[in-house]
């Protein structure tokens, strides 16, 4: 993992791009670097005494930090109120930031041995460009902004523990990427949240990566995909027991990128009315573990002439709506009925189509309508329909 000693390179890599856009804006326009150092007396941002040129805190600044400025937060906790700042850079030394209306080009949440690690208290944050997380942040009673373009990039954890964006009471607004590695996830652990994913917006898993929700301790998460959730390589875990599944713009988006890539479905998941989830990609998209889908929009394996896809289930569809299995002729959707029931709607396969009954498990037809204008194969020689 990385700590303090990669700052100068953090630093080259960052702020150096930057010089001539401040140079043509400004000829005289400079940015500093600003280490905060409070106090138990003392712990506000917009106290020019607790800001230092140096880290040994022998020059004292003679500014509060500005827009072009880089910060390192090095004591805990950094109090900003009902206030705004703005910054180019921000490097938290895990450290809890309280309160702001923060709007920052780079956030760097740096691992700390001995730390609790970055948190966000009251605050809102908007990201402009990155936000880089080692080890671990928590959000509690905040708001996260990701501008387009912009991206949040959980680094792998260790044998040390998962990287994990703790979340409580709080909002992700995603119009960028999130990006999660092996080893780390998003954990809503506490209150009622609200995940928004954006038209264009991703949240891609790489390695065994995850989104929770942690139902057990009365989470609720308001999930509204109208983006696209990605499996790359390897597999993301999506587990949100107490979820309200919506897609306010009408249709979200659920693909892998590689043939060994699984995005893999725990619990029961509800599609409303007029609204539309798509299902695609080359790997395997599972609903796993007897998950109970209720579906009264349109649930929908590939797309025709565009790209297939590949779903395999293990529980029950019931609901008004449909499921409907398209693809292109070289390349069909399967639909893979692994286990469960289909009761109360029409499953459509298309003629470029398949569905595959899988597994000696009792499958059963109540109320529901299997449409084959394509192929149907019962692949093993045990079980009953």
């Amino acid at each position: 993992m990385k700590t303090n000693r990669h700052f100068a390179s953090f630093t080259r890599r960052f702020l150096m791009p930057l010089a001539p856009a401040v140079l043509l804006t400004s000829p005289f326009a400079s940015a500093d670097t600003l280490y905060f150092y409070g106090t138990s007396s003392n712990q506000n941002w917009f106290s020019q005494d607790n800001w230092y040129y140096s880290i040994s805190r022998e020059d004292p600044a003679d500014h509060l930090p500005g827009s072009e400025d880089t910060v390192i937060l090095m004591t805990s906790p950094v109090l900003i109120g009902p206030n705004s700042v703005s910054v180019n850079t921000m490097i938290i030394e895990g450290v809890a930031v309280g309160g702001g209306d923060i709007s920052v080009l780079t956030l760097r949440s740096e691992f700390v041995s001995g730390s609790p690690g970055t948190s966000f208290n009251d605050s809102t944050v908007h990201i402009q460009n990155e936000w880089d997380i080692y080890s671990g942040a928590t959000l509690n009673n905040s708001t996260v902004d990701l501008d387009l373009g912009a991206f949040i990039l959980l680094e792998p954890g260790s044998s040390s523990g998962n990287t994990d964006l703790s979340v409580n009471n709080s909002t992700i607004y995603n119009e960028g990427q999130i990006v999660l590695t092996d080893q780390s996830g998003i954990t809503f652990a506490s209150g009622t949240n609200h995940f928004s994913i954006l038209p264009n917006a991703v949240v891609s898993g790489s390695g065994n990566s995850y989104v929770i929700n942690n139902g057990n301790a009365g989470s609720i998460v308001i999930f509204d995909n109208n983006g696209t959730v990605r499996a790359d390589a390897g597999t993301l875990s999506i587990t949100l027991a107490g979820t309200v599944w919506t897609n306010s713009l009408g249709t979200g988006k659920y693909t892998t990128s590689a043939t060994n890539a699984v995005l893999e479905f725990f619990n029961a998941f509800t599609l409303n009315a007029g609204n539309t989830n798509r299902f695609n990609g080359p790997g395997l998209i599972w609903f796993y573990n007897n998950v109970s889908g209720v579906v009264n929009g349109k649930f929908q394996v590939g797309e025709s002439n565009v790209v297939p896809g590949k779903v395999q289930f293990d529980g029950s569809f019931s609901g008004t709506g449909s499921v409907q299995v398209a693809g292109t002729t070289a390349l069909p959707s399967q639909l893979i009925w692994d286990n469960g029931t289909i009761s109360g709607l029409p499953v459509n396969i298309d003629a470029k189509s398949q569905l595959l009954v899988t597994n000696a498990s009792t499958k059963t037809l109540s109320g529901g309508v299997i449409n084959n204008a394509g192929s149907t194969t019962w692949t093993n020689d045990t079980g009953n329909l």
